[in-house]
């Protein structure tokens, strides 16, 4: 009875660890976008490529190859989101409300989901999301400066 009772338990986690996984894997974009009346600036990363737009009437951005490390680094910081909370999260303020900063959000997309974060403050994004709006950002800055 206890080798039944282990091996049940063994599938059932092995069988919730490769279903983390493979959301993981599922991921095909992950955009920011931060825009007021007089500024845009959008990332998408996709698993080869970034895409870097600064300006909203533009069909499409400047194109830069990435390398595969750089996106396992963001689907790395992804495993530590719930995705399925990504549209609950509090902003850490509200300055987007009165013009003081602008409007800032982020969505993940996988094959078959669009998950959206709550419009939050550019340069400060609530905490949950942090570590990857960071990363997302320093590696478009790092890319246009090569």
């Amino acid at each position: 009875m206890k080798y039944i009772m282990l091996a049940v338990l063994s599938l059932a986690v092995l069988k919730g660890c490769s279903n983390k996984d493979s959301n993981i894997m599922d991921i095909t974009e992950i955009k920011y976008t931060a825009s007021t009346r007089g500024y845009f600036y959008q990332v998408m990363a996709m698993p080869t490529m970034l895409q870097i737009t600064m300006d909203r009437t533009s069909e499409s951005g400047q194109l830069y190859a990435i390398e595969i490390e750089e996106w396992d680094t963001l689907l790395g910081l992804i495993e530590d989101i719930e995705l399925k909370k990504l549209d609950n999260i509090e902003p850490a303020t509200t300055w987007q409300e009165v013009d003081r900063a602008p409007i800032a959000g982020l969505v993940v997309k996988t094959l078959e989901k669009k998950f959206e974060s709550p419009n939050f403050d550019h340069g400060n994004p609530p905490a949950e999301i942090r570590p990857l709006v960071d990363a997302l950002l320093e590696l478009a800055e790092r890319t246009i400066e090569k």
